[in-house]
């Protein structure tokens, strides 16, 4: 469920306003933005959601090994590499040894993995290429975007205006991206190649990109397939297009979300109404978050010790 039409369902049945996103008054929307994060944070961060996400991607030898992570990746649960978990180089597991790993040809198999400085970007260009950035509010028209990284072989730094939600091209292409800074700003702010793909994406809070990196060790020898299961970490919620997470409270945090409506009209009863009826739904959705994670019970189930839990 969207941010708009979560707030617009509160809104209705606490009595306050009817209608579209438009016809709420914008006292009562920032209000009730700021309950929904209040409200969601504390679902998130009180009742042990886990919300596992699981993340494919391939690392070939040209990447050195290096895997970066989506921006929304809290905890790492595990990794796999093709059909084996690999640990932290602080934590090995001897259930979790590859019979791989003592075979001389396979010299290039992943045994480990460890945290690296942070990125700057999920992914760099391909080739050197202008960038766009642009924000998710029309109110950001004066913020500065500093953009540091390699042009034509050397250092090199531009700064842009946003435009609001019209992308502002740089002149300069860019081989390499450094380091991304900005103003704070009211939207989120997306850094991308010029009509391509997104690069980097920044909180209106966040001063500047920054992605967790993770070396594999060794650094394969070939393409080889890593999957990541993580945890997802809470993310204010800042556009009307933004999802409420974690999926399985959704109930909930729209009856929390009207409870809190309605005491702010003094309206107490209705307001542990709601509450009640909240909680109920507190109790169900974990009971839906133990029975079935299917990040986390994987379908091949483990038969021996070299088999991928």
């Amino acid at each position: 469920m969207r941010v708009e039409d979560a707030i617009a369902y509160a809104v209705q049945n606490a009595g306050l306003d009817q209608g579209s996103r438009d016809a709420i008054s914008a006292d009562v929307y920032s209000y009730a933005l700021d309950s929904l994060n209040r409200i969601v944070e504390k679902v998130w961060t009180s009742y042990g959601w886990r919300d596992l996400q699981e993340i494919a991607v391939e690392v070939t030898s040209g990447d050195g090994g290096v895997v970066v992570l989506p921006r929304y990746v809290d905890r790492i649960s595990k990794m796999y590499v093709t059909d084996y978990v690999v640990h932290p180089m602080s934590r090995p597991h001897i259930l979790d040894l590859s019979p791989k790993w003592l075979d001389a040809n396979n010299a290039g198999t992943v045994q480990a993995w460890h945290h690296m400085p942070e990125a700057a970007v999920l992914a760099q260009p391909a080739a050197a290429t202008t960038l766009e950035v642009l924000s998710t509010s029309a109110s950001d028209t004066t913020q500065a975007v500093r953009i540091k990284g390699i042009v034509n072989g050397e250092e090199d730094v531009e700064e842009l205006t946003l435009n609001g939600t019209s992308a502002v091209e740089s002149s300069k292409s860019f081989g390499e991206i450094r380091r991304v800074f900005k103003e704070s700003t009211t939207g989120r702010v997306t850094v991308r190649e010029t009509g391509g793909d997104d690069l980097a994406i920044m909180d209106p809070w966040d001063d500047r990109s920054a992605y967790r990196r993770l070396q594999l060790v060794p650094q394969p020898t070939e393409a080889t397939g890593v999957v990541v299961i993580a945890s997802r970490r809470f993310e204010r919620l800042v556009s009307d297009n933004d999802v409420l997470l974690p999926d399985n409270a959704s109930t909930c945090i729209l009856e929390f979300l009207v409870a809190e409506l309605q005491r702010w009209r003094e309206n107490e009863q209705a307001a542990q109404t709601w509450e009640a009826r909240a909680a109920e739904s507190v109790s169900l959705a974990k009971k839906r978050e133990q029975a079935g994670d299917v990040n986390e019970r994987r379908v091949v189930p483990r038969m021996s010790m070299w088999t991928r839990r």
